[in-house]
């Protein structure tokens, strides 16, 4: 896994490292605070079942990395194996309405997003 989170007074700043960059297609992520409207640890039983892949890769149950299409949503993906992931869902008219990452602890990032974004739950 190689996602690195970055939590500044005004977004969040994904950035994938190593083999994920290649894997998703994309280096850097940014999501301004006023476009997250939730953040929380969920199951990986509880994400839909993805659709369409349009920039990225799925290997299933090694890893699942880019952009993907599923019911109408936008949603990025950087997950290796994990059954906890962080989701980030973001408002419409953002370039990804969900964003799914694994990270070490997904309920403590969820909770400081959610501090640093005004979120009265995270």
């Amino acid at each position: 896994m190689a996602v690195r989170l970055e939590i500044d007074a005004s977004e969040v700043v994904v950035t994938l490292t190593g083999l994920d960059v290649l894997w998703a297609w994309k280096r850097r992520l940014r999501i301004a605070f006023p476009q997250v409207g939730s953040a929380r640890a969920v199951s990986r039983a509880e994400t839909r079942r993805l659709r369409w892949r349009l920039w990225g890769s799925n290997l299933p149950g090694v890893l699942v990395a880019g952009r993907f299409w599923s019911r109408g949503r936008n949603e990025f993906w950087c997950v290796h194996s994990a059954r906890t992931l962080l989701e980030v869902a973001c408002p419409s008219g953002t370039p990804y309405d969900l964003v799914y990452l694994q990270v070490d602890d997904p309920e403590s990032v969820a909770a400081r997003i959610g501090a640093a974004a005004g979120l009265t739950s995270a």
